[in-house]
């Protein structure tokens, strides 16, 4: 992973954990080979059913071809990361000849990549590896790792974790490791243009999400502010690529949005938001950025009062009003952040009663987490039970 050393405001050195190698390109796809090939000449890709059925996937494997770089391609089933899923692909390759990892897809798929690379060059399964109690850390380092996102949400492409369900026993946690980082990353904005509408709302509200909560985190710094700042300038176009999803440059733009709160909150941390959407999700099987965009408006408020400067600057960011008042400005982050929520069709609360029975549950399995400590307001496990039952209205 490339290690970015430069000079925050007290002149400390900050080190970011990122992607070596970034290619922002339209119509990169036609070229992957030439930028896979210095990674590995047996490459394992997974790969998104969407994309395997697209005049992309053969303009793709033809680059690999041209490269003289060998491939198998493993058909992602769909969903979220299962441990399950992760172990089968796991099985079936470990042994094998490859000597790296392409992962082509969502947020889904790119985790499931970033996992499988590292399982391939250790033992067991990847449970015993999630931040669990007793959890192994691995001895060998990962394949190296290629991403190839087509859809702009989880930033999953940039962040050195994946995010690993466990459906039987209802729970989601990451596999995380500063060498599971993509060696590369490639960008190509028409590749995004196939999202749907649904899709391309959650997914932008979860890298909208990680923006904020990166910027407002207690462990943000100069170097992570700045990777938010230009992230919000870019998630202005959301609406424009939910409106109209043949929108190469709303795609791009969004594209890099989600690309830089990957870094961001990789580097700084997630907050309440995300500390509460692995639990939700994992108990309703809801869409993680649809439990995202449900909940950032509402602990936006709460948050306000603690971090008001940062979220005053937010909302000159994504509204581009410069005035000078703080109390005005945070507001208009709020609002912004709500009216967008809106017009992605983004309900207000969950309307899901089984959250009342579930509260203390979901609350229990975060609030002592590393999301919680980041997050700029600090309360306790009754205060967020409540919120969740509140919530669930």
């Amino acid at each position: 992973m490339a290690q970015v050393y430069l000079q925050d405001e007290q002149e400390e050195q900050i080190r970011l954990n990122m992607p070596q190698n970034v290619i922002i390109k339209r119509y990169a796809i036609v070229s992957a080979g030439r930028y896979i090939a210095p990674h590995g000449r047996n490459c394992l890709v997974i790969a998104g059913k969407h994309f395997l059925e697209s005049e992309d996937s053969e303009i793709f494997f033809s680059s690999l071809t041209l490269k003289s770089v060998d491939f198998e391609t493993e058909e992602y089933a769909g969903g979220e990361p299962e441990v399950s899923s992760v172990d089968g692909i796991v099985g079936r390759h470990r042994g094998g000849r490859f000597d790296c990892v392409v992962g082509i897809g969502g947020g889904s798929v790119i985790d499931t990549a970033k996992a499988v690379s590292g399982m391939l060059a250790n033992d067991g399964g990847v449970e015993q590896y999630l931040e669990l109690p007793g959890r192994e850390i691995m001895r060998n380092s990962p394949l190296p790792f290629i991403a190839i996102p087509t859809t702009a949400g989880t930033g999953a492409e940039a962040t050195k974790n994946a995010v690993i369900k466990n459906g039987a026993l209802r729970y989601k946690k990451s596999f995380r490791d500063e060498r599971l980082t993509a060696r590369c990353v490639i960008i190509d904005a028409p590749l995004y243009t196939g999202a749907p509408g649904e899709v391309t709302a959650f997914s932008g509200m979860d890298a909208l999400t990680q923006l904020v909560e990166a910027f407002t985190s207690n462990y943000a710094n100069g170097r992570t502010d700045e990777f938010c700042r230009q992230g919000f300038r870019h998630i202005r176009y959301l609406a424009a690529a939910y409106s109209d999803p043949g929108n190469i440059s709303a795609r791009e733009e969004t594209a890099l949005a989600a690309y830089k709160s990957g870094v961001a909150i990789s580097n700084a941390g997630a907050g309440a938001v995300h500390a509460l959407a692995s639990p939700i999700g994992a108990h309703t099987g809801l869409a993680h950025g649809l439990i995202c965009g449900i909940l950032l408006p509402r602990i936006m408020e709460i948050n306000k009062p603690y971090a008001l400067k940062k979220y005053a600057e937010i909302g000159r960011l994504i509204t581009g009003n410069s005035d000078s008042d703080d109390e005005i400005m945070a507001e208009a982050a709020i609002a912004a952040v709500g009216s967008l929520a809106r017009a992605l069709k983004i309900p207000m609360s969950f309307h899901d009663e089984r959250l009342n029975k579930l509260s203390a549950a979901i609350v229990g399995e975060c609030i002592n987490g590393g999301s919680m400590r980041s997050n700029p307001a600090a309360f306790d496990e009754e205060f967020w039970k409540a919120f969740v039952v509140e919530m669930s209205k």
